[in-house]
């Protein structure tokens, strides 16, 4: 009982400081998507795609590009989308999400980005 009574309360202190944590974090904004091509990214040269980090690549990247940091990029594969050619702005499938705050969007916008 004494172990159970002991777990309880470390829950709830874990829980209650992510919940003071949480409050510090900026308030997302909208989502922005991006839709993969096969070379015609701007990030293409700098960024391996391949990479088992991709993900933190592109942040760091983008961070650099806007001087905004943002919640990590999420990069799912969206089935039925990706391209059978080999030309740079054929599509891979893939869409990357971001979500900046609203206030920081324009810049992404302006680079490509879209609303979702």
């Amino acid at each position: 009982m004494r172990k159970g009574l002991l777990l309880v309360i470390a829950c709830l202190t874990l829980a209650n400081i992510s919940c003071k944590k949480d409050q510090q974090i900026e308030p997302l904004g909208d989502t922005l998507i991006w839709t993969e091509t096969k070379c015609g990214d701007p990030w293409a040269v700098d960024v391996d795609r391949n990479s088992a980090n991709f993900e933190a690549e592109l942040d760091k990247w983008l961070e650099s590009k806007t001087g905004f940091t943002i919640v990590q990029p999420l990069r799912k594969k969206i089935p039925g989308t990706a391209q059978n050619c080999t030309e740079c702005n054929c599509k891979t499938g893939n869409v990357i999400y971001i979500f900046p705050n609203n206030s920081k969007q324009q810049k992404f916008l302006t680079m490509g980005f879209r609303k979702q």
